[in-house]
């Protein structure tokens, strides 16, 4: 049975260069394009992707947006941040107790089964182990009440995890554009030994 890649030579005569660019298709240099169909034309050209870049550009902004705040703004956000953290907190602890309910109803059911053999019993045993796993994992109600920063400290955690994500975003974008550069190297390697 033809793979996808071989299947075209099944359907008739096909060049060696296009077997080739269909093969290649499934190396790294063509990662961003491995999606593609197959008999799509290979791009002379990787370009990177603009996600990191978009990124560090939403942490530029951040930063700006952040500097001109003057005290009242960030008393504001100080208070605003903590009500957030709160109410995820709420709902974490509902979310995880209506899965505790579950899990331990469940529980019971499986312990209340009765194996139809010995052999069985594994199962049984397998399945309530599985649950009261899940319970340790999944259902704790005891977070950790968070600390409310005064707007100073507060100020100051924000514009250093700022400053750290374009620190961050700013080297990732480089190695995306080294990628890239990687990449299309690879490809013009690649359609050069073809012409030679």
């Amino acid at each position: 049975m033809p793979s996808g890649y071989t299947a075209p030579i099944c359907e008739g005569e096909v060049m060696f260069r296009d077997f080739l660019f269909r093969c290649a298709k499934a190396f790294g240099a063509f990662v961003s394009i491995r999606d593609e169909p197959l008999d799509e034309s290979i791009p002379d050209q990787i370009e990177p992707s603009i996600w990191q870049r978009k990124q560090l550009q939403a942490s530029f902004e951040s930063l700006i947006a952040m500097e001109s705040w003057d005290n009242d703004a960030w008393k504001e956000a100080t208070i605003t941040d903590y009500v957030k953290k709160m109410q995820r907190r709420q709902e974490a602890a509902e979310k995880n107790t209506v899965l505790l309910d579950r899990y331990n109803a469940m529980l019971e059911k499986a312990r209340a089964w009765q194996p139809p053999t010995d052999e069985h019993q594994g199962l049984k045993d397998f399945m309530i182990k599985q649950l009261q796993e899940s319970i340790g994992f999944d259902c704790s109600t005891d977070f950790t009440e968070p600390r409310q920063l005064n707007s100073a400290d507060y100020r100051h955690k924000r514009l250093t995890c700022c400053l750290a994500d374009i620190e961050y975003n700013a080297k990732e974008c480089l190695k995306e554009l080294n990628r890239a550069k990687e990449r299309t190297e690879w490809i013009q390697a690649l359609k050069g030994s073809l012409d030679a």
